[in-house]
């Protein structure tokens, strides 16, 4: 998928929740709009946890990877980095959050 389509997705889907929303709350002319902004307000805050979420984890992912191939480019055997996997991933989950903090 190319970058414009995934945002066109993005768009309309967003536009379907907000239209879902808006459609639930109407009723008749007495459209309670307090309800109606805390709904989109829930929505747009769950989208946007998610997306940190997705970020996050792909930043951990390729922080990881590049510790690991610099370390064999270092001279550290592949069994050695096997052995020290997750005291590594420890190491740099800690960096990150360390780092954001």
């Amino acid at each position: 998928m190319s970058y414009l389509s995934k945002t066109t997705t993005f768009k309309t889907t967003l536009l379907l929740l907000f239209a879902c929303c808006v459609l639930s709350n109407f009723n008749g002319g007495n459209t309670n709009w307090a309800a109606l902004y805390a709904r989109g307000a829930l929505v747009a805050g769950a989208l946007l946890t998610s997306v940190v979420v997705v970020v996050a984890a792909r930043a951990t992912m390729l922080t990881w990877i590049t510790v690991l191939v610099l370390l064999t480019f270092s001279g550290k055997r592949r069994r050695v980095l096997v052995q020290h996997g997750k005291k590594i991933t420890i190491d740099v989950v800690m960096y990150l959050i360390k780092g954001q903090a």
